[in-house]
């Protein structure tokens, strides 16, 4: 009984999603590249970090340069998504 619960949850959430989105094409499409934005930024964000972690040693100028480039990314993915 439980799970015929969550299926039939399951089933109205996802039929209510791609109702609204039929019917509100340009908010979804809104709401798609802001996830995708902040998708992008975590992904940058987890770059720099393990990056950072790694630039050490005799290849530190290829992680730093790597580093500054996922930096300016990350920028330009916050400013994107604060638009």
């Amino acid at each position: 009984m439980r799970l015929l619960s969550h299926l039939l949850t399951f089933a109205l959430g996802i039929g209510a999603g791609i109702y609204w989105g039929v019917n509100h094409p340009a908010a979804a499409a809104d709401l798609t590249a802001r996830e995708q934005m902040k998708i992008q930024a975590a992904v940058s964000q987890a770059k720099i970090e393990l990056l950072q972690r790694f630039s050490s040693g005799d290849s530190k100028a290829n992680y730093q340069s790597m580093l500054q480039e996922e930096q300016q990314k990350l920028s330009q993915a916050k400013q994107q998504i604060g638009n």
